[in-house]
């Protein structure tokens, strides 16, 4: 039997970090979101690169997919969707919706089957320390300090 609390607390880990923001791989994605305006998200310091905006849209469209997969559905995916608008109010929207769906997806994983649940939550955990590891290298090319890890 998994231990769905532990694997809760990963998740929470690898999201928010700890008291000082620290995941196991270093910064968590929340910290590696401090001080990141709308306008330093949608600049492209790396002309063939994504931005962070765009790197946070995929990481929902993510946890959507994890979502349905807990459900029980093969869903089809646009994994990069396209960004019609990237306003202040845009850019608090989609902090407010990453923080929704993740609360949706632990709330679901409290009840999907068992053998759903490790291989979802593995591929969650590594893709969005993957891409909060991009998050993290734009914000050094963007001037930000480099936060704790």
């Amino acid at each position: 039997m998994i231990d769905r609390a532990r694997i809760r607390e990963e998740v929470l880990r690898v999201i928010d970090g700890n008291a000082e923001g620290l995941a196991y791989h270093g910064p968590s994605t929340k910290s590696n979101l401090v001080d990141v305006t709308p306008e330093l998200a949608a600049a492209r310091p790396i002309a063939e690169g994504h931005s962070i905006w765009e790197l946070l849209v995929h990481i929902k469209v993510d946890r959507e997919w994890a979502i349905a997969r807990l459900r029980g559905e093969k869903p089809e995916m646009d994994w990069w969707p396209p960004i019609r608008s990237q306003t202040s109010t845009d850019w608090k929207s989609l902090l407010s919706e990453l923080d929704e769906v993740q609360a949706r997806f632990l709330e679901v994983m409290q009840h999907a089957s068992e053998e759903d649940v490790v291989p979802v939550v593995r591929f969650l955990m590594h893709h969005e320390i993957y891409h909060s590891g991009q998050i993290a290298l734009l914000r050094k090319v963007l001037g930000l300090s480099s936060r704790p890890g």
